[in-house]
């Protein structure tokens, strides 16, 4: 009997050992005030387009209305789109990354007004519960001639 005992603990112990090992990580989060809610930077499962990321691209180069460009002007192509997908799956705060809304080219605005038809995501989840991600997304863009 002690053998079984001492056999049980054990196996127990090894089985807690082996559990806590292969738990999930903490998922990486902020708190954002204007959310009033943490967001998270990399989740167990990232947020998801509606039939895949190749519907989203497409989406966004449909809806993008390339501006006129002068003569003499540099063409924009490629814009950093940052958003947050909450809970429900909407896109809530979408700007351009690390540029000041001042500065925002005409391509910048386009991007953006497209953006903000997009349909509803599948929102991320760290630990199986869905949370607030931030997402962040090169749209390169080349205007047609």
């Amino acid at each position: 009997m002690k053998y079984f005992i001492l056999m049980f603990l054990l196996i127990n112990c090894i089985f807690r050992t082996y559990q806590t090992k292969n738990k999930q990580k903490n998922c990486k989060r902020y708190y954002d005030k204007a959310m009033h809610s943490f967001v998270y930077t990399s989740p167990d499962e990232m947020p998801e387009y509606p039939g895949s990321l190749v519907k989203f691209y497409s989406f966004l180069s449909k809806n993008t209305i390339y501006p006129i460009v002068k003569e003499n002007e540099v063409i924009q192509s490629k814009v950093l789109l940052t958003f947050i997908v909450d809970t429900l799956g909407n896109a809530r705060a979408l700007a351009i990354h690390n540029k000041p809304m001042q500065y925002y080219s005409p391509l910048d605005i386009s991007v953006l007004n497209a953006a903000k038809q997009m349909k509803k995501w599948k929102p991320g989840k760290c630990n199986g519960k869905k949370v607030f991600v931030r997402v962040n997304t090169y749209i390169i863009i080349t205007p047609q001639i």
